[in-house]
């Protein structure tokens, strides 16, 4: 995706080798982390108290970012992101002005198109939040529960929709000329379908400037030639097996894990002692817990789904959403009665 490969071209000289190229981009990965961080602390410190935002600060600052700093790549750009837009598409569930309802759904639209454009993994969340929020909005109309708002939440659903695709049409346009599908990405649209690292590999050896293997359309790698192939047990086990790895590699290698258990364990607390202030809490948050499920089951079992593809484990695809779910637990501890 062409988003953090731009920052690279911009730092470019062509006197240059290929060593000090490698040298003078991590050193400004560096610096474009630190600025990365500084905006997380930024949106954590207007959207939380001091010391929920401080506490979840620290923790994406050394249990995230300063393992990712010196590297030549584009996660910790997309973690930003994504990041981002989780809690602008969040602050849409409560806003109640038309005018500010339409800014933020643009501002929504727009990060997500960024992330997009910097790895192609926003399509679920996108759709997620937009089946949520408008079906959330219907409810309310069934329920005869603010009925004004149905139309202002149609329109701050289509302003981010709109946002999303204008900044995205240039390269989705190619995409479409290029590879016939206007949301192509090797990884997704075809590495995905495979079995395994290796076999991925030698089958890549196949693949031509189309961005898909010689042969006839109907022979492509796709969801409906998995599903003829393989049987029920070999899906299951394919997720098994991804979900085993989230729990070792996550324990093994990078220092979130610690921190997703005290949060989530501290959220059974709240509940298990304050059970009716928690039910309350939910049915009154219900567009957003639906929102933090469908996310959490969505992304969970891609993840899980890919992971034999990845040739790496599940990590580098996790911590994308370490800061969106600590996030979400520390806006519940932020509400009353819970912040007592």
């Amino acid at each position: 995706m062409p988003l953090y490969p731009s920052f690279l071209a911009a730092l470019y000289e062509p006197a240059w080798s290929d060593d000090e190229f490698f040298v003078h981009a991590k050193t400004q990965s560096i610096v474009l982390s630190l600025l990365l961080v500084a905006a997380v602390g930024v949106i954590l410190w207007r959207t939380l108290s001091p010391l929920l935002a401080l506490n979840l600060f620290l923790i994406i600052t050394f249990g995230i970012f300063v393992f990712r700093a010196g590297y030549v790549q584009s996660e910790l750009l997309f973690n930003t992101l994504n990041f981002a837009t989780f809690v602008v598409m969040w602050r849409l569930f409560s806003v109640s002005s038309p005018r500010a309802g339409i800014v933020w759904g643009m501002c929504a639209g727009v990060l997500a198109a960024l992330a997009q454009l910097t790895k192609a993994s926003m399509l679920p969340l996108v759709g997620i939040f937009l089946i949520v929020y408008i079906g959330g909005a219907a409810l309310e109309v069934r329920r005869a529960e603010r009925r004004v708002a149905l139309p202002w939440r149609l329109a701050w659903a289509l302003a981010l929709a709109v946002a999303f695709l204008v900044v995205l049409a240039p390269y989705i346009t190619n995409s479409k000329r290029a590879y016939g599908q206007y949301f192509y990405n090797l990884n997704t649209s075809a590495l995905i379908w495979y079995d395994d690292y290796p076999q991925a590999s030698v089958a890549l050896m196949r693949y031509g400037a189309n961005g898909w293997p010689e042969g006839p359309p109907e022979t492509r790698p796709g969801l409906l030639r998995y599903w003829r192939e393989h049987s029920m047990g070999a899906i299951a086990a394919r997720f098994a097996h991804g979900f085993r790895d989230m729990i070792t590699s996550s324990y093994r290698t990078f220092w979130y894990m610690k921190y997703i258990v005290i949060y989530l364990a501290f959220i059974g607390l709240l509940a298990a002692t304050r059970w009716n202030a928690f039910a309350d809490m939910l049915r009154r948050n219900r567009a957003r817990t639906a929102y933090l499920i469908l996310y959490a089951a969505v992304y969970l079992a891609a993840i899980a789904f890919y992971e034999p593809i990845s040739g790496t484990g599940t990590t580098r695809f996790l911590i994308a959403h370490i800061a969106p779910l600590l996030f979400a637990c520390s806006a519940v501890f932020a509400l009353a009665p819970f912040r007592q």
